[in-house]
């Protein structure tokens, strides 16, 4: 399922009306050079896009002092290997503070160690991580749904098992890479997305 096919649904073309609801235009603070109000309602999706990314943006900004308190409190970074699947949004399913779940996105979720880019990125998180202390949990997610399955994961032809199959190797691969030393934790990590739902998977791949 295509981004613009999940926005213009039914179920979720409220995302458009809910976002517009105050302000008319986008003006801008001379101060402070930034957007201050939403704009009119959007016409088209990419209107809608814009607007998303206007008001996520403005929560990113006002949670950095939440953000420096939680880190404060809790002793761990958390990570989200993923596909590019807008539902896919932990922060909203969780209720946790943007940027608190570190997002790193494939197209298809298909994510491999062995590439070269992937694991620059994951190691230069790890030693952010470390060096602040702080262990490593990492949710390898895949994702699938109880009603129609084309609004699975595309990337995997819609076959809930494969991509299952394909998160457990991915865990496998941290595991061997770092070692299960303690201070890299992957857990494998299901995520319904008609329901938000989360299944975390134990070591025998059993979900709980």
């Amino acid at each position: 399922m295509g981004f613009f096919d999940w926005l213009s649904s039914a179920s979720n073309s409220k995302i458009c009306e809910g976002i517009t609801d105050k302000g008319s235009n986008i003006e801008k603070d001379s101060s402070k050079n930034m957007i201050t109000s939403v704009s009119s309602k959007p016409k088209t999706e990419i209107d809608c896009l814009l607007d998303i990314n206007i008001r996520h943006s403005r929560s990113f900004m006002d949670s950095t002092t939440e953000r420096r308190r939680y880190r404060g409190e809790h002793p761990t970074e958390m990570a989200e290997p993923k596909c590019v699947d807008v539902r896919l949004h932990l922060p909203v399913m969780t209720q946790t503070t943007f940027e608190i779940i570190q997002p790193f996105r494939s197209l298809g979720g298909i994510f491999n160690l062995g590439w070269s880019f992937f694991q620059a990125a994951i190691d230069q998180w790890v030693e952010y991580s470390i060096s602040r202390s702080r262990q490593c949990l990492i949710f390898v997610a895949y994702h699938y749904t109880r009603g129609d399955t084309h609004r699975s994961c595309r990337g995997f032809g819609y076959n809930t098992d494969a991509t299952k199959s394909a998160a457990i190797q991915l865990k496998q691969q941290f595991d061997s890479v770092y070692d299960k030393s303690g201070s890299v934790v992957p857990i494998v990590c299901g995520i319904e997305t008609d329901l938000d739902a989360l299944v975390l998977h134990g070591e025998n791949g059993q979900s709980n």
